[in-house]
């Protein structure tokens, strides 16, 4: 998951399809690719646990391709989201 603001070059196809471009959604992309890595179905950028504090654990500082920063990478504190394989 990650926040970002939608980019002005958003692409709806026929089929039904929408393609997004932009840094939200290069970020986005690292992240669900980070997920076999981590060893978790759900990852959480930087931004989006300032929306929901205390839900959050932390697994570090990861750099993410094409990302200029490395940001701490979050992911559900309950549990509720089993592992991905």
């Amino acid at each position: 998951m990650h926040i970002g603001e939608p980019p002005p070059g958003s692409y709806d196809h026929n089929d039904g399809a929408i393609t997004v471009i932009g840094t939200a959604a290069n970020e986005a992309a690292r992240l669900a690719g980070l997920c076999k890595t981590l060893g978790q179905a759900v990852l959480i950028s930087s931004a989006f646990p300032r929306c929901f504090p205390n839900e959050m654990v932390s697994l570090g500082f990861h750099h993410l391709r094409n990302v200029e920063h490395t940001q701490e990478i979050f992911t559900l504190s309950d549990g509720r989201v089993t592992r991905a394989n």
